[in-house]
């Protein structure tokens, strides 16, 4: 009897190990489940920007997501540059910025299309007063080719000046 009672306490051991062993197993999977790693961020709903201002997308990141650019594309005649997840449009157009976001192993691709917009008007310099005789004024085209000398743009590297109206 003693042998049989020693193979019956032999079963319950090896049936309590497998018992655990399958716990185990279980918690482990319960723990990987509640790790999983998600990605967390917005994509920006303004996405009409300034030329001449520096700009950082606002992502808004929660958890443990992190995001890179990974390129930066420009209108042909910029030459922006990215400084960082930064940068300064020199010029009216789109700018398509395509971002990494990652969470542990999980990673995705977006790409934002912002369009830049001139909204600070040309700053005309110093401007003379000219007498002139009454009659046929000649001088015209010579006076807006001074006068646009003295303009600055934020984005125009050559500014043009037109007559709106003569009065007399």
């Amino acid at each position: 009897m003693q042998k049989g009672g020693r193979n019956m306490k032999k079963a319950a051991l090896v049936a309590t190990l497998s018992a655990l062993s399958a716990f185990a197993v279980g918690a482990v999977g319960c723990k990987e489940d509640e790790t999983t790693a998600t990605l967390d961020y917005a994509l920006p709903t303004q996405t009409e920007i300034s030329v001449g201002e520096s700009f950082t997308p606002d992502f808004k990141l929660g958890g443990d997501t992190t995001a890179e650019l990974v390129s930066l594309k420009v209108p042909v005649y910029s030459e922006t540059k990215a400084n960082g997840m930064a940068f300064t449009p020199d010029s009216t157009g789109r700018y398509e910025y395509t971002v990494l976001f990652k969470n542990g192993e999980e990673s995705v691709r977006e790409t934002v299309v912002f369009t830049a917009a001139d909204h600070v008007a040309p700053v005309f310099g110093e401007m003379l007063a000219k007498e002139t005789e009454l009659g046929f004024y000649h001088e015209l085209q010579a006076d807006l080719d001074e006068i646009a000398k003295n303009v600055t743009d934020n984005c125009a590297k050559t500014v043009t000046v037109y007559p709106k109206s003569i009065s007399f």
